[in-house]
Formats: C-alpha cells, structure tokens, sequence
C-alpha cells in the first residue's frame, strides 16, 4: 500500500499539496463548511502525522496567504506595534521567514488544547476568520505572486 503524501515526513510536498488545496478553495470561493471538509479530510488522511506537524504546516500555508493578500490589499502593513497580540505576531513571523518562531508563537494560540465546535484547532479557526473575507478584497493572482517563503524546518529564528 502507498503512503500518501500527507502521512509522510515530506514538509516542501505536504505545503505545495495544502498550497494547491488553498489556491483551489480561495479560486472556488468555497464557504466556510467546504473549508471544513476539505480540511478534516486532510486530518484524516494524514493520520498521526496531524498532529505531529500537518496540523501546524496548514496554518502556516494559510498565514503566508493572509500575509500575502494584506500586500495585495495595501490595507495593512504587518508590522511590530503590539508584539503581546499573538495572532500578529505569528503573521509577522511568516512575514520574515523566521519560521522557528512562527511556530513558537503558534503554540500559544493553541495553548487551550479545545478544537472549536467545527474540529479545527484554534489557530486554525482564527486564521481562516480573517483569510476568508480578505479573500473577498484580492486578486488571487496578486495573493499567489506575493506569498513569502515556505516552512523550511531548518530555517532558525532571527
């Protein structure tokens, strides 16, 4: 039997997978409850590398989307002002490729250890709550051309 790739260690194929998976939910302008799916069926396939990092390889995928459309916008420039706000932190974060961090500060989003009533965790649930609208107010075209750097698991904090 074949492994599918999201239940392997592979971190570049997993995020051009979840990359792929995002463009065709945002080009689709797929509602809330597909996202839903689409994303319990990634869990359910991956398995138990879930939790050990597919989990935190999505939300990082979908902040380099937020990240990448607040370019676009030109609405909102990600920037240290207030580095106790952790979800800004955590975009900022992506935003430098200091990815070690954006982990870090992910952690702290989830700290609470409850998924939300739809089954996703936390961080999760909020990134979406702020790409989906965005989404709205983007050229998916610009949003792509735009995203900053994937995880790189060797990548080290600045």
């Amino acid at each position: 039997m074949t492994l599918h790739p999201y239940a392997t260690e592979d971190h570049a194929l997993i995020q051009d997978l979840m990359m792929t998976k995002v463009v065709f939910l945002l080009a689709s302008e797929a509602e809330p409850q597909e996202w839903h799916h689409e994303i319990n069926e990634m869990q359910r396939i991956s398995g138990e590398t879930w939790g050990r990092q597919n989990a935190s390889l999505l939300d990082y995928t979908v902040g380099r989307f937020i990240v990448a459309a607040y370019r676009d916008t030109g609405q909102y420039t990600l920037a240290a002002e207030n580095p106790t706000e952790v979800l800004p932190s955590y975009l900022i974060s992506i935003q430098n490729g200091t990815h070690m961090d954006a982990m870090a500060v992910r952690e702290t989003l989830n700290d609470s250890g409850a998924e939300n009533a739809s089954s996703l965790l936390p961080s999760t649930a909020q990134l979406l709550s702020i790409l989906l609208p965005l989404s709205k107010q983007v050229r998916l075209k610009n949003v792509i051309l735009a995203l900053p750097l994937e995880y790189a698991p060797s990548s080290h904090s600045s």
